[in-house]
């Protein structure tokens, strides 16, 4: 939301109305610069509308009936399918598979 608020924002300017530029010396250039444009400074305005509208719904629905219902859509972590394999034999493994391609 914060960037569709603030994608069409314009140059910032001084105070004779000429627009603003920053120097950036990026790496790439090796050591040549390169002009970016200073923009306006960003707005808020979307957080009150939606801080507003949040507050509303929160005002027209009863939340303690709404988080009885939440916990059973909860689905289990998806790492509760797998066995966990022993740590102890899993760094085993993992250092003989490295050994062997060392020796080959």
């Amino acid at each position: 939301m914060h960037f569709n608020e603030n994608a069409n924002r314009a140059q910032a300017t001084d105070k004779s109305g000429d627009p603003q530029y920053s120097i950036c010396f990026p790496k790439a250039k090796q050591g040549h610069h390169t002009l970016r444009k200073i923009m306006s400074n960003s707005t808020y305005g979307y957080v009150e509308q939606l801080i507003g509208e949040v507050i509303e719904i929160a005002e027209d629905h009863n939340l303690s009936e709404m988080s009885d219902h939440s916990e059973d859509a909860i689905p289990p972590p998806l790492s509760n399918q797998f066995e966990k394999p022993d740590k102890t034999e899993a760094i085993a493994a993992h250092y003989s598979r490295f050994r062997k391609a060392r020796l080959e």
